[in-house]
């Protein structure tokens, strides 16, 4: 899907993949190491790139 706007494009520059591969080769707590991650995709714009992806979603009703 290509959406023009920055935060939409910034939200597919955050690596689940990396992200997922840290967490498998962590030392530290699952839950601890998931939440982190969590944390750091919402400090990257996710949530914001999520709500702009439905908005377009909603208008041209995909």
């Amino acid at each position: 899907m290509l959406i023009d706007d920055t935060a939409v494009t910034d939200l597919t520059a955050f690596n689940f993949s990396s992200e997922y591969w840290q967490i498998i080769i962590g030392s530290e707590p699952v839950a601890d190491m998931f939440a982190a991650m969590k944390a750091r995709a919402l400090e990257s714009g996710y949530a914001e790139g999520i709500e702009i992806v439905k908005e377009y979603a909603r208008e041209y009703g995909w």
